[in-house]
This record gives structure tokens, C-alpha cells and sequence, in this order.
């Protein structure tokens, strides 16, 4: 990107160069805002107001993608409902692996969203249980195949 403002930041130069960056969709860090800029990070870094600008810019990104974070995860929770009912109703096991497959993503990605986790976690801890449950009925007659012991 060719620097267009100068490498003297203002207040002013700098809330341009901020605008610039979202509206070409770029986050606003200290790197890209110098690339806009033509000035170094240092030297942004020099200038309190400018500091602040991108202080605050950077803020109010990480506050936007948080939000986009909760949306979808509210989004995926209510997929994951959903997928719960249609397995039930088909008579599929409820597991988290069917539900990931049903919603189609991996269930290290489900489990990113807290609400989507907090559904699925239960469904995970009872299948174990169940499965623990199944083992202490067989009985283990070890690699000879001894059944006299």
C-alpha cells in the first residue's frame, strides 16, 4: 500500500487513515496504520493523540469482533438445537460427533463458542458415563483366554 497522508501524524490524518483502513475491510493496528500513513510505528507511537487514536481504534475492533463472536455463536446454538431434535427424531445416537456432522463443523470449532459448549459439554460427559457404565458389565479374562481364573 502506498503511503498517501505523510509521516507526520495529526489527529486528524490519523482518523483519516483510520477510515481508510475500514473501509478497505483491514484491521487497525499500529503496522497498517503506518503503512497508510508513510510514517513509522515509532514514530506514530511519539504522538499522544495519534497513540490514542489508534488505541481506541484497535479497542473498538476487538469490541466488534467479539460481538461477531457472540452472534455467531448464538447463531450456531440455536443449529445445534436444532440438530439435536432432527437426530432424536431419526433415531441417531445424540452425540457430539453426529451433531458437528449435522451442523457441519468440526466440534473443535463448535466448542470455540461457550453457548454452543455449554449445549454440547452435557452430551459429551453423559455418553462417557454411559459408556463406563457398559464396561463394568463385561468381564476381562485377559490375553490368555483363561476362563477357569
Amino acid at each position: 500500500m502506498r503511503p498517501i497522508i505523510g509521516p507526520f501524524p495529526t489527529s486528524v490524518t490519523v482518523q483519516i487513515a483510520i477510515q481508510m483502513l475500514n473501509s478497505l475491510n483491514k484491521p487497525v493496528t499500529s503496522r497498517n496504520l503506518s503503512e497508510v500513513m508513510g510514517a513509522s510505528c515509532e514514530n506514530l507511537k511519539r504522538y499522544p493523540r495519534a497513540k490514542a487514536l489508534l488505541e481506541k481504534a484497535m479497542e473498538d475492533h476487538l469490541q466488534q469482533r467479539a460481538q461477531k463472536k457472540q452472534q455467531r455463536g448464538e447463531e450456531l446454538a440455536g443449529q445445534v438445537q436444532t440438530a439435536i431434535q432432527e437426530l432424536v427424531a431419526l433415531g441417531i445416537p445424540v452425540t457430539q460427533v453426529a451433531i458437528s456432522q449435522k451442523v457441519g463443523l468440526s466440534l473443535c470449532a463448535l466448542k470455540q463458542y461457550p453457548l454452543v459448549k455449554k449445549i454440547i459439554a452435557p452430551i459429551g460427559e453423559h455418553n462417557r458415563h454411559k459408556r463406563k457404565e457398559a464396561f463394568k458389565n463385561v468381564t476381562y479374562y485377559g490375553a490368555s483366554g483363561n476362563h477357569d481364573a
